[in-house]
């Protein structure tokens, strides 16, 4: 069975940051200071439970007034990628923006090897490729509206 729940502000977020940990600083050689950038407190964030054990988050931040979101820290823990739940994921998420119609685009930085994951839930990739935390990015935007 999945869930998935929005975590508003002070609301405890501790499972995404475990799974956040596990993925880009044990798993991608993240650095620390890197992963965890002081900004959590003005995200939204979101967790994927399968099963009631915590598998995925992501958070998204809204910039420019508002009117343009920043989709996130989109991690699955390896044990549970290849089945779909990344794609669970980002779909509520999207369809979480939808409902606002104040946001008109989302954008997200997408590690190289995940543009076509991304492609596929409509994201385009723009401008030139960039590191960050020495991994290979390349920015991505999608018109909710």
């Amino acid at each position: 069975m999945i869930n998935i729940t929005q975590i508003n502000g002070n609301d405890d977020i501790a499972n995404c940051l475990a799974i956040r940990h596990q993925v880009f600083v044990l798993g991608q050689n993240v650095p620390i200071d890197l992963e965890v950038d002081g900004l959590d407190s003005q995200a939204t964030h979101f967790l994927l439970d399968l099963n009631h054990k915590p598998v995925g988050t992501a958070r998204i931040r809204l910039i420019e007034e508002g009117q343009k979101v920043k989709i996130e820290r989109v991690a699955i823990l390896s044990l549970y990628r290849g089945q779909g739940l990344g794609k669970q994921l980002m779909q509520f998420i999207l369809d979480n923006l939808r409902d606002n119609h104040t946001i008109q685009l989302a954008i997200l930085a997408a590690q190289i090897q995940v543009i076509p994951f991304y492609e596929s839930l409509g994201f385009i990739p723009y401008g030139e490729v960039f590191l960050d935390a020495r991994i290979e990015h390349k920015m991505m935007s999608l018109i909710l509206h």
